[in-house]
């Protein structure tokens, strides 16, 4: 990790190597202790409610979510199938402390090099930010 970032204990190394026989529907990173660690594994089954739960009003955090989507015909009205993206979330709120504001954002960088297989970054403060609607439609977009 750089140095200007705060580092991911061993745990949440292993955590994040396992992450390809899991297949969690999200992960959810929070930096304790100056070090960042796996806060929650969401399992294959976890809704999107139970996600969008997991992030504090007055604090960040980072998440991997895993979204499966339709994908829309351009031409002839038929679907062209599922897709899976695995997105990766920096939750950064208002209401947060300046420091802490701070620190993941010196610490994304460093973290993201250890998640493999990362389709896009979203950026939100709020939970309409992380509606399943609107995650689907930034998929869409980067996928045409």
């Amino acid at each position: 990790m750089p140095s200007t970032g705060i580092s991911a204990t061993n745990d949440c190394l292993k955590v994040i190597k396992s992450l390809k026989d899991l297949k969690p529907r999200y992960v959810i990173f929070s930096i304790q202790d100056n070090a960042i660690q796996v806060e929650k594994i969401g399992d294959q089954d976890a809704t999107h409610e139970e996600f969008l739960a997991q992030f504090p009003i007055n604090d960040n955090r980072y998440a991997l979510l895993n979204v499966s989507f339709e994908m829309p015909s351009s031409t002839d009205g038929v679907n062209e199938g599922i897709r899976k993206k695995t997105v990766f979330v920096a939750w950064s709120t208002d209401t947060s402390s300046v420091k802490s504001r701070f620190v993941y954002a010196a610490s994304r960088k460093g973290l993201k090099q250890y998640l493999p297989g990362i389709n896009m970054e979203i950026q939100a403060g709020t939970p309409d930010a992380l509606s399943l609607e609107t995650i689907v439609q930034k998929c869409l977009q980067v996928t045409k």
